[in-house]
């Protein structure tokens, strides 16, 4: 094979700490086995004495392959060319390939414990060097982490002494009021990523003590040293003061007299107070650029709350009004909350994020940042406990995650004999995708590397697209800076040429990525050294089709429920595949096949809609299409595989009797009975022997039934019963992959779906999972029962990845999925929605770099705000995210070969409905630099389609763009001019417009398919499927399935149910609900944020509301006579009153309401009940399949002469810092739930008139 001339040099460079940045298709696996194969050849190498670390184990196998092909290449060479020598050397080469260290970071770790594990002599680690420990699968570690978590919390509580603790004020400050659940899953998430860092422990010590030294000091986090904030916002005020200047904006409010700006004064006065503000600001500046610089911005923060007039909204802000965006990005960046329509979007917006740092006073920030550092200290505390549960229960499993293979490696590799010995043991060490690593992983390659340098790095910062995953590209860019600047030893190379795509491919993506891809932007500066190049060979194709469906598609009169946009892009997309299958041949002059196209999409859910769509399309020829993907299916969702589940669970006890039911229901070839049948096996049983069996285990009926009957239905259920226990007894004998193989087998399962769906493999997928879960349990039937039970109630979610078998197929499948793959056509789908996901803020976090953040807390109003510390954070993550977004567009558009589309919806004919080009656009279009700044990434939303239309903007090519989004005329100096790779200026890509009507009729034609849209596709609905309501705005609840049919039932407390009408926590129906209380300790005082709403409920159901209402007895007495009367014996005394004393405003406020006279006199009347139990159920996903059954009590039901009032106490602690606020958050967390108890009631004929929340914290009413 001939190299090019970079690629030699690489091949040939000297042992160094060599670094190589690979472009996409740059052929660094090719690069990486010919290095090998010529140090090998030389003498300089042997295979025993190398390390080659890559990302996965597809890609270990894969270098192993390759380097083998290398050097059996290399070994004929030499045997044709009659050298014997170097041949009989290669032969030996190759014979010790397969004790190579060829393999995974997790896969060397491995062998390092194995073989100097013994240098760890005492700890937890060393537990882990034991043979007999094994990795534990995902399902087992969720458990597991869990249940530290658990015990975490617990031990905490239980060292505490009073109320005024620091952990007790901490869960006060960062619970929602009622438990623990969601400051549970903060510490899960940051344990996670802490487990990524070398020594995680000393650095959640070292980032608390530094917080601790920043408070001591006096200084503000992030301001250290002079940030660039209050620059960034000078320059900003210093530019509205220059357009408030400009003539063209006197003239425009000269000719419209009826333009006045705000109330309180005159325009000129206005404006006139506008300059002198800003001036002050700017000439503060000059003497105050630290945290002490935001004071001055208060005045200004003034002049938002002016009553501002509304002319704004007939103006031509686009048109001849355009002058007074001066004044709107002004309004925006003083109130930015009361300005949220796309219409008011302008390229001079400062990102809100700045706005929000108006106001603040530095002693203010002190004062809430020494706060944040103590609650910092008791969650830095809880992470510790939470590593020394987790620890005891994995080695109470003798089990073990990757991260501690990685963690022991590392504490292995300290000692100086470890170290000494891997350095001596490896003359060259090769890492793989190494902007993908950890912290972790990057120390661990440190502790043995040669200091004369003898590590050979290859990676592309532009493809890390694994943050989820805990990669770090900054430790590439920081390398590579220290190579070029000469700090520390080594060489960066280059590998730019593309030996995949066509120049036209390439072309495309250098124009987007030079004007989106900077060191602020996306971690790596898109220059010379980064730009994509054409190999000798690269072919010319076709240039880019940018597909514009129009999302406004009619609906037909059939009743179809797909949205509009959902039916544009499936329509657009099939309209595409068929251009490619129809009208278009390969570079080389072949036909085009399925598996030569891939679809690219945001989600797995998008994924496998768009798979099942086209599968139900058929090409002119007659042709089915036939398409298929990568997808993730959830064990415990998918309907097929949790009945086989059941199944399992069965097995390991036959009187679980709603699982046996389950069993009998399912469509097996020894069941499929009706619930009819059941019902008439059961009415035998009764007429037989009234009570006295009636009630025994439905297996004992069953048995029963068979000896006594003798009907047609009797022989049935015998041979369901022969059948189970001969599964049953084969099972106590079995490992889990004989016991799954069983049950298909018996069951028929699999073939009854193939000729459903023409596809089974799901099922061998979760026989892999099954195995990787269960199979060191061995023939544990009853153990293996009991985990799996114990997964559906604590982790909710295991994932399995189905693939088909079928490689003659489209693929459709997300951009993370399609890294390391290339494909002749590719499609892009680019619309954004909520498939993407945003970094958002929570109540305390932590950072790789900055340590741990807080947000600002109130113990005294119990209200919750974002800090100072975290808007700047804030900055930071969205930039970040950005990044990444950017390396996964990056990824997206150079997996194409030949030829690239992308598709993206917009409402063509509606100009005022946003899209995430129109978006894009708004915002891009002035832009004078040729690269956009920090200023524009903060602005935009951080998805792929933002960042993709911000680069097309600018060009010749995208007039019909800008057509659609109607941003106007691109101005002479905005345009970015495309060019080739040449450098000659071209055409880059080409615009398709698809109209609505068009894409409805493409959309009719596979109408069939359609109708069968699954519930992953309505699941991925934007902002998922809302509860629906009656004509009467009454909440309709899905039919009870419990009376037709048993399937599993789940069931949840109402409070577990999400806004969205979907559980979110759910129990086995035979398992009592888990309460915070469950954490309480006999021997504590301390009460937790549950326990003290159990209390509260318990005063207000008993509490004598005429006698505090009237002032015939006072508060405290009537507490001690409640405590007297034993109505408050669920705690002690003393917890009783605290709880009492705490809410005593509430209480009194509420007793003194004039609602409370109808309370009264409803419970004089005898129609009103406290605590009213209901019962519901709701679908745990879509609008079909698995139902939870949800368990709920009113907390006062009581009759006035409209009808029945439902009324619920809250104890919740609300952010809100007014009624309003707060009334919307409550809203938020509970509407679902009280419209749930009005449905309830309504089905029981009970005509409910209002539906009120009483915030007892606050002492106040919220209307639902």
């Amino acid at each position: 094979m001939k190299f090019s001339a970079e690629q030699e040099k690489i091949i040939n460079a000297e042992l160094n700490n060599n670094l190589v940045s690979a472009s996409a298709g740059s052929g660094k696996t090719t690069v990486l086995t010919a290095r090998i194969g010529e140090e090998i050849m030389n003498g300089t190498l042997s295979v025993d004495r190398m390390l080659v670390v890559t990302f996965t184990e597809d890609a270990a196998a894969h270098m192993a392959d390759k380097i083998e092909e290398k050097l059996r290449s290399l070994r004929n060479d030499a045997v044709l060319s009659g050298d014997t020598k170097m041949a009989a050397r290669l032969s030996d080469q190759i014979d010790l390939l397969p004790n190579a260290y060829i393999q995974t970071m997790h896969g060397f770790c491995s062998r390092v414990i194995k073989e100097k594990g013994y240098l760890l002599e005492a700890g937890p680690m060393a537990d882990f060097t034991d043979p007999s420990c094994r990795i534990l699968s995902d399902s087992e570690q969720g458990v597991l982490l869990q249940t530290a978590v658990d015990y975490a919390f617990k031990a905490m509580y239980e060292s505490c002494t009073s109320e005024e603790d620091n952990f007790v004020r901490f869960t006060r400050r960062f619970g929602d009021g009622r438990n623990d659940n969601s400051l549970a899953g903060i510490v899960t998430g940051t344990y996670k990523t802490l487990r990524s860092l070398p020594d995680y422990l000393d650095v959640c010590e070292g980032f608390v003590k530094a917080r601790e030294e920043r408070d001591k000091n006096g200084k503000i986090m992030y301001f250290e040293k002079e940030n660039e904030i209050p620059l960034v916002i000078t320059e900003y005020l210093a530019n509205v003061r220059s357009m408030l200047d400009d003539s063209d904006l006197a003239s425009v409010l000269a000719d419209h007299e009826s333009y006045q700006i705000v109330e309180e004064y005159s325009n000129d006065e206005f404006i006139s107070l506008i300059k002198s503000r800003i001036d002050n600001v700017i000439e503060h500046y000059k003497t105050h650029k630290g945290a002490d610089f935001f004071s001055c911005l208060a005045p200004l923060k003034d002049i938002g709350d002016l009553k501002f007039k509304s002319f704004f909204r007939g103006a031509d802000l686009k048109g001849d009004d355009r002058p007074l965006l001066a004044i709107v990005t002004l309004r925006h960046f003083l109130t930015p909350d009361k300005w949220t329509d796309s219409k008011y979007d302008n390229p001079y917006d400062l990102p809100e994020e700045y706005s929000s740092l108006l106001g603040f006073t530095e002693e203010q920030v002190l004062l809430n940042q020494k706060e944040g550092t103590k609650a910092c200290r008791a969650f830095v505390d809880l992470l510790k406990k939470t590593d020394e549960y987790y620890a005891r229960v994995k080695n109470n499993m003798h089990g073990m995650d990757y991260s501690d293979l990685e963690h022991t490696a590392y504490e292995i590799l300290k000692n100086d004999e470890a170290a000494a010995f891997y350095r001596e043991k490896f003359s060259e060490i090769f890492v793989d995708e190494y902007q993908d690593n950890t912290r972790l992983q990057d120390k661990i390659i440190e502790k043995f590397e040669n200091p004369e340098g003898n590590v050979f790095r290859v990676g592309d910062i532009k493809q890390s697209i694994y943050k989820f995953r805990f990669a770090d590209p900054k430790i590439f860019g920081a390398r590579m800076k220290e190579y070029e600047t000469g700090s520390k030893k080594g060489e960066v190379f280059y590998l730019k040429e593309n030996h995949r795509s066509t120049c036209e491919i390439l072309s495309f993506a250098n124009y987007i990525f030079d004007q989106i891809m900077s060191e602020k932007a996306s971690e790596i500066e898109y220059d010379k050294s980064q730009r994509l190049s054409k190999a000798a060979e690269t072919p010319h194709g076709n240039i880019p089709r940018i597909i514009v469906a129009d999302s406004a598609v009619p609906a037909g009169d059939d009743g179809d429920k797909v949205k509009p946009e959902r039916r544009a892009v499936l329509a657009a997309v099939e309209s595409e595949v068929r251009r490619y299958l129809e009208n278009c041949t390969r570079v080389d002059g072949s036909k085009t096949e399925f598996k030569d196209i891939c679809i690219l999409t945001a989600s797995n859910n998008q994924a496998e809609t768009v798979a099942r769509y086209l599968n139900g399309c058929t090409l002119s020829d007659g042709r089915k299409i036939e398409a298929s993907g990568r997808f993730t299916t959830d064990v415990f969702e998918d309907l097929d595989i949790h009945r086989i589940i059941n199944f399992l669970i069965c097995l390991g006890n036959e009187y679980r009797d709603e699982y046996l039911a389950g069993v009998m229901l399912s469509n097996y070839k020894f069941s499929n009975f009706t619930v009819a049948e059941l019902a008439s096996v059961q009415a035998f049983i009764h007429e037989l022997s009234g009570d006295s069996i009636e009630k025994e285990p439905l297996m004992l009926r069953l048995r029963v039934y068979i000896e006594k009957c003798s009907d047609e239905l009797s022989v049935r259920v015998k041979n369901f019963v022969d059948t189970f226990d001969r599964i049953r007894m084969s099972s106590m004998v079995s490992d889990i992959d004989d016991i799954i193989e069983m049950i298909y087998r018996e069951t028929g399962i699999k073939a009854t779906l193939e000729s459903r769906e023409g596809d089974s493999n799901k099922f061998d997928v979760f026989k892999d999972w099954l195995s990787e879960s269960f199979k060191l349990r061995g023939s544990d039937i009853s153990g293996i029962a009991a985990e799996l039970e114990q997964m559906k109630i604590q982790i909710k979610k295991a994932d399995i990845e189905v693939t088909d078998a079928n490689k003659n197929k489209i693929t459709t499948m997300t951009v993370h999925k399609s890294k390391g793959l290339e494909f002749p056509f590719v499609i892009l789908i680019a619309t954004g929605g909520m498939d993407e996901r945003k970094d958002t803020l929570s109540s305390i976090m932590f950072d790789r770099d900055d340590g741990f953040l807080t947000e600002d807390f109130n113990f005294e109003d119990i209200t919750r705000s974002h800090s100072f510390e975290q808007y700047i954070y804030k900055m930071k993550m969205r930039l970040e995210s950005n990044a990444e977004t950017c390396r996964l567009l990056y990824v997206a558009l150079t997996r194409a070969e030949e030829d690239l589309s992308v598709i993206t919806t917009c409402d063509i004919d509606d100009k005022t409905k946003q899209s995430p080009m129109r978006k894009a656009f708004t915002q891009a279009t002035d832009y004078k630099n040729r690269q956009f700044d920090r200023r524009h990434w903060l602005t935009g939303d951080m998805k792929l389609p933002y960042c993709l239309f911000s680069a097309l903007a600018r060009s010749v090519d995208g007039a019909k763009l800008r057509e659609i989004a109607e941003t106007g005329d691109l101005k002479e100096c905005n345009i970015v001019t495309f060019t080739d790779l040449d450098g000659s200026e071209t055409k880059g890509f080409e615009v398709l417009e698809m109209k609505g009507d068009k894409l409805a009729e493409i959309y009719a034609a596979s109408k069939e398919q359609a109708e069968e849209i699954t519930e992953a596709e309505k699941k991925a609905e934007e902002g998922g499927k809302k509860p629906e309501f009656d004509s009467e705005g009454k909440l309709l609840l899905p039919e009870y399935k419990y009376k037709d049919s048993v399937d599993i039932p789940f069931k949840v407390s109402v409070t577990g149910i999400a806004g969205d009408g979907k559980p979110s926590d759910t129990t086995h129906v035979d398992l009592a609900i888990r309460s915070v209380d469950d954490f309480e300790s006999d021997n504590v005082s301390l009460l937790t944020s549950a326990a003290k709403g159990t209390i509260l409920h318990r005063i207000m159901r008993f509490i004598d509301l005429e006698g505090l209402r009237t002032g015939k007895i006072t508060f405290e007495d009537e507490i001690d006579s409640l405590i007297k009367g034993g109505y408050l014996n669920i705690c002690s005394d003393d917890n009783a009153r605290e709880v009492a004393g705490e809410f005593k405003n509430g209480i009194l406020a509420f007793c003194n309401d004039l609602r409370c006279e109808d309370i009264i006199k409803s419970f004089a009347d005898g129609t009103a009940r406290s605590e009213k139990p209901i019962v519901f159920g709701v679908f745990t996903e879509g609008d079909k399949g698995d139902t939870a059954l949800v368990q709920g009590i009113i907390d006062l039901i009581y009759k006035t002469d409209e009808g029945y009032t439902i009324l619920d106490f809250k104890t919740d602690r609300l952010g809100g810092a007014t009624p309003e606020e707060r009334a919307k958050e409550a809203l938020e967390r509970h509407a679902f739930q009280l419209n749930s108890y009005a449905a309830a009631c309504e089905k029981d004929g009970l005509k409910v008139c209002h539906k009120l929340l009483y915030l007892v914290r606050y002492g106040e009413f919220v209307e639902v």
